[in-house]
Order: structure tokens, then sequence, then C-alpha cells
């Protein structure tokens, strides 16, 4: 077997506190949300420097969340780049390969490999400042 992801070797050092506060959960009979939750939001709003911070289940109902707050705030349009400059230097080079990806040029979508260089260079600009 290949291990994809050892979390026994990652969390062995963390053993004990894991431990401690699993025991808590258990002891207190809150396996949803209760004090150990509100605990973590505090402190990760804190360590984040932002106002609030909310635990969710995973990363699905975080993203459904996100959207519905969005939607209720009146967003009407959302883009989300999955894209990074990298590969759109590389559907400069090769834009057979690319003919179908689809950017955002002021308030309207382009197939990239069908706009001009100059444009091409200017999303890459763009995109390389979004650095995460």
């Amino acid at each position: 077997m290949i291990k994809f992801l050892d979390l026994q070797k990652i969390t062995a050092r963390y053993q004990e506190e894991i431990k401690e506060a699993v025991n808590r959960v258990v002891d207190s009979g809150w396996f949803l949300l209760g004090e150990e939750l509100r605990n973590f939001e505090n402190d990760f709003a804190e360590y984040t420097g932002v106002k609030h911070c909310i635990g969710v289940a995973n990363g699905l109902d975080a993203l459904r969340l996100i959207l519905q707050g969005y939607i209720e705030n009146g967003g009407t349009a959302l883009q989300i780049n999955m894209i990074d400059a990298d590969l759109l230097r590389d559907a400069q080079k090769h834009p057979d390969a690319y003919r179908h990806l689809l950017v955002r040029v002021t308030g309207y979508n382009a197939y990239f490999a069908s706009i001009g260089r100059e444009l091409q260079n200017e999303i890459i600009t763009r995109e390389s400042h979004n650095t995460y």
C-alpha cells in the first residue's frame, strides 16, 4: 500500500493534545456546535485578524454559505477563476489546446485564444497579481 497522506505520522506529536480535545467534546455531549467550536471560532478570528469566524462541517458547506450570503445581499453574477498566469502563458503558446478557455474581459467573457496578444498579456499580468 502507498500512503497518500500519513495522518498518523503528521499528528503523532499532537496525539495527547488531540485526545484531550476529543475527550472534552465527548464529555460535554456537544458533538455539533458547543463550547469547543465557539472557542475555535474566536481563536481563529483573532489569529486571522477578522471580527468573526464561522466553523462549518466541510468545504462544501462553506461554499454554500458564501454563495447564499452573496445572493441574499444582492449579488447577481459571480466568476470564480480556476486558472493562473502559468496556464495562461501556456495557452498563449498552444492556443489550439486551449480554444475553449474563457477569460473575463471588462464586462464580458471571451475565448482566450481568440483575443489579441496585447489583451492576453494584460490578463496574464492581472492574474499574476493574484497570489494565494
